[in-house]
């Protein structure tokens, strides 16, 4: 039977619910006694902090937005905080995300956070008084770097919720304060409280940051949100199965295509690249070094190929000369006195073939016309045994 411990903390108005464990079919029942008891028999509001909790599954959701819709209806709230990692895309993937107001802050909890702190009534007076000071007054800077400083604890525990999503906690910080930044200058005192804005205003940065700045290669939005419920789908049905589900087992689940599946599953594959120079597997070898180089020959088949035809239209004797010369690696002393030529007449005649052939390679391939005094030479050939 799976356990969890839970904490409960009397914040003014509401209830702090902290939950540690797994939170599954066998453990909900002792969970939902405790928020049925808070939520309708006591009527306060409860947050219900699951920043500790590794695993929520369907049927848990299903019984926190039953318990969320009866305490709407005595007047209370109860609302989710903290939640992240696989808790959190299933939250989403499940559309019980916004019921239970996982994206909004309370601002009751947050204001409880702030009471301990020295920023608890400074803040809120500098923004107002930030506001109203001009643009070129000297004491707005300093003014405004105290209030950012005094907030950045803010920005921290927003960024908090992002963690372990493959990005580094550095990067994550910078965009949270960033947002924060520019929350603080866009601040309007008359269109309502400054936490709330700050508090949506750096979640957004943050969300916008994964979505646009982790991919590798950025594949449609749809196929983005699609992985998500394809990795989801395949921890339910793992579950379910008992057994590693196929695509065919996802798309029925979800469904949707099964080319759908296969599809969100590569564009999840491409949200990280690996490194070159890494190594990999039992070897030492990096991945550079298993990868295939460029056969340099083949360039030099498309120029055999070519030139296969060109040799083909060569006399007798001059393929008989090429052969020896370049095949057999003879002189052309050796080729004049096999041939019955002069070595001067060998020389010509392989000056003359080797500029035939690089026509023909420079005409790509196309066999030009011979030259004179090949056709010449085959003519007499051919002259001399007629006479015979």
């Amino acid at each position: 039977m799976s356990k969890i411990s839970i904490d409960c903390r009397e914040i003014e108005q509401l209830d702090l619910l902290c939950i540690a464990g797994t939170i599954d079919f066998a453990s909900i029942g002792q969970l939902a006694a405790v928020l049925t008891e808070r939520l309708c028999e006591a009527r306060r509001d409860v947050l219900l902090d699951l920043s500790e909790v590794s695993v929520l599954d369907a049927r848990a959701i299903s019984k926190l937005q039953r318990l969320a819709a009866a305490a709407a209806e005595v007047g209370t709230r109860l609302q989710v905080i903290g939640a992240k990692d696989v808790v959190l895309e299933v939250l989403q993937i499940t559309g019980a995300a916004k019921a239970l107001g996982v994206y909004e802050t309370p601002v009751q909890y947050a204001e409880f956070d702030e009471s301990r702190s020295r920023t608890s009534e400074f803040v809120p007076r500098a923004l107002v008084h930030l506001a109203c000071l001009p643009a070129d007054n000297p004491l707005r800077r300093e003014l405004r770097d105290r209030i950012i400083t005094d907030l950045l604890p803010l920005a921290t525990q927003l960024a908090r919720r992002f963690r372990n999503r493959g990005e580094h906690w550095e990067d994550l910080i910078q965009v949270a304060v960033l947002a924060l930044i520019n929350a603080v200058d866009r601040y309007d005192p008359d269109r309502g409280r400054f936490l709330p804005f700050a508090v949506a205003t750096i979640i957004g940065e943050l969300k916008r940051h994964l979505r646009d700045r982790t991919w590798m290669v950025r594949p449609p939005r749809r196929l983005q949100e699609l992985s998500l419920e394809v990795r989801w789908a395949e921890g339910q049905l793992g579950q379910l199965l008992r057994r590693s589900p196929t695509s065919r087992d996802i798309a029925d689940y979800l469904d949707v295509p099964v080319n759908t599946v296969n599809e969100a599953m590569a564009a999840y594959q491409s949200r990280r690249s690996a490194s070159l120079t890494a190594s990999g597997g039992a070897s030492d070898k990096s991945l550079l070094d298993t990868l295939g180089a460029a056969d340099r020959g083949l360039d030099s088949t498309e120029f055999w190929v070519s030139l296969r035809s060109v040799i083909a239209d060569l006399p007798v004797r001059t393929r008989r000369i090429m052969q020896m010369r370049f095949a057999n690696e003879m002189t052309q002393s050796e080729i004049a006195q096999a041939v019955g030529l002069s070595q001067m007449h060998i020389s010509r005649i392989l000056a003359t073939t080797l500029a035939h052939l690089r026509r023909a390679l420079e005409d790509d391939g196309q066999t030009p016309s011979a030259p004179r005094r090949l056709h010449a030479a085959k003519r007499t050939r051919v002259r001399g045994r007629s006479a015979r």
